[in-house]
Parts: structure tokens; C-alpha cells; sequence
């Protein structure tokens, strides 16, 4: 091989790899601007913008899933009165700071906790949704102190509970692939190009879940639990609730509309806001 092709080569292939992992591969969030509603704190020496309506009892906080933010939450919350409600934007998305961090279900963790210890917020019902939900129920087992109830809602984790095209179908999961994906959308090139988008987020999450040690962790969730998800999603197979069902110790089930497709929380709030407030309704909190 001639020398410059030797240099030239792998400077392309690598500049092939990252417009098509900016442009074909994961999206890139919108900016997201502080309306008059939000408030911002300082957690683990990043910004994390938030919204929080006082009332009494044990506080429900919001959880959103990738590449969405706090705002699709707004439906479900105005159809939950008389309760301290949290709507948070995760470290990494929306209006939040997007550090140089691994992402993983554990660094959302570690930043989640932090979060409700900078709001005094010692225990919580956890609603989360797709990702969310995922971290609702990782939350849950592993910081059960902190979780009252979790309620995991169109959420996947579970190996081979999400549909994605490719190339997302062959990264978004543990293995070799995702953790090169992830140190391409770690360098300078990528983040100059693509500032932001949000591969590293998604691959650092699905890089620690959909493996049995997720399954392992819903197994040990013990609080009162409510399994939302709806035929018409097409992210997760409604299937996919019978493995959650097998494993969860006290769960309730609740269907959604096939029509909520996968956002229910912006398609179907105030229904969805209506099967939270009857479960926690019926088991006391």
C-alpha cells in the first residue's frame, strides 16, 4: 500500500463513519430553552433543568425517554392535581447539560439521585417512560429506600424488547460495535460536527441493559409496581409485558390504546394520568 493511502484510508473511513453515524444513526435533539415555568439546579456540577408543583404527599417524579425532555410530560401532569409533581430533564437531554459522561444506567444513577437530594426529595414515586422506565425500575431495585413505586411505562431493557432500524438495531445493545460507536461519538471530530446528537447518550445506556442483569434487577423490585404498555406500540412488542409481569413481585397491569402508539405520554396524557392516579389510588400512596 503506498503511504499516503495508508494515511489517507482510515482518515476517510473514519470520516465516512461519523456523518453516518450523525446523520443515519441517532438523531439530534432540538434545542431545548428555559420557559418562565422551569427552574434549574446544580447536580454533580451540571445544570439539570426541571419543573416542580408543590402539593402535599409522597412527590411523583417524572422520568422521559430518549431524545424527549420533561415537556411531553405535560399532559399527564395538569390531569394529576393536589400532588408535588417533578418533571425532570435527565442529565444529557433536553435543557439539561450535556457533560462528557459514560452514560450508562448507572451514571444516570448516580446524577438521578443526586437530583432529588438537591430538590430534598428522600423518596419519590418514580413514572417513567421507555428509557425512563427502565431507569424507573433500575432506580427501584437498586435504591429502594428512594422508591416508593415505580411505574414503568412503554419501557424495553429487556433483551430483545425494542424495535430499532438498522444501523441502530445492531448498536443500540452490549457488545463490541456499540462500545466502538461510543468512543467515535466521544472524539472531537464527531462532537464538532454533530454538537448535538445524541449517540453517545443512547449508546451508553443500551450498552449496560438488555442483559440479564437487568432482568435480574426488575426481579428484585418488591414495591407495588404499574406495567403500562399498548398494542399499538412500535418500539416495543406488547409481548414483552409478560416478561416484566413474570418477574415483577407485585405488579398491576394497564393496557394502553393501540392509538397511544409509543409516546403515550403526549398521546394520551390525561388517560395515562387516569391509570397512574387509580393505582396509586387503589394501593394507598
Amino acid at each position: 500500500m503506498h503511504p499516503i493511502t495508508a494515511i489517507v484510508a482510515p482518515v476517510a473511513a473514519a470520516a465516512v463513519a461519523v456523518v453516518g453515524l450523525g446523520t443515519k444513526g441517532f438523531p439530534n435533539q432540538q434545542p431545548r430553552p428555559l420557559l418562565p415555568q422551569d427552574k434549574t439546579v446544580s447536580v454533580l456540577g451540571s445544570t439539570i433543568r426541571y419543573r416542580d408543583i408543590d402539593g402535599p404527599g409522597t412527590p411523583i417524579v417524572f422520568i422521559h425517554g430518549s431524545n424527549l425532555s420533561l415537556d411531553y410530560w405535560v399532559d399527564t401532569m395538569a390531569a394529576i392535581p393536589g400532588r408535588r409533581l417533578v418533571a425532570v430533564d435527565l442529565i444529557g437531554f433536553g435543557g439539561s447539560d450535556k457533560p462528557d459522561l459514560t452514560y450508562d444506567i448507572d451514571c444516570h444513577q448516580r446524577y438521578f439521585l443526586a437530583f432529588m437530594d438537591a430538590l430534598g426529595i428522600d423518596a419519590a414515586i418514580l413514572v417513567g417512560h421507555s428509557f425512563g422506565g427502565v431507569m424507573a425500575a433500575w432506580f427501584a431495585a437498586k435504591s429502594p429506600e428512594r422508591v416508593v413505586a415505580p411505574v414503568i411505562m412503554q419501557a424495553p431493557g429487556i433483551p430483545g424488547s425494542m424495535i430499532t432500524k438498522w444501523p441502530k438495531s445492531a448498536l443500540m445493545k452490549p457488545g463490541l460495535a456499540n462500545r466502538l460507536c461510543f468512543g467515535l461519538a466521544n472524539s472531537s471530530l464527531f462532537k464538532r460536527a454533530f454538537p448535538r446528537n445524541i449517540a453517545r447518550q443512547d449508546l451508553g445506556l443500551t450498552n449496560s441493559i438488555f442483559n440479564q442483569a437487568y432482568v435480574d434487577a426488575v426481579g428484585q423490585i418488591r414495591q407495588p409496581t404499574l406495567l403500562l404498555m399498548s398494542s399499538g406500540d412500535n418500539r416495543i412488542p406488547f409481548d414483552v409485558r409478560e416478561e416484566y409481569l413474570a418477574e415483577l413481585a407485585d405488579a398491576e397491569f394497564g393496557e394502553l390504546p393501540y392509538e397511544a402508539g409509543h409516546i403515550a405520554p403526549r398521546t394520551y396524557g390525561a388517560g395515562s394520568a387516569a391509570l397512574i392516579a387509580a393505582f396509586l389510588e387503589r394501593r394507598g400512596l
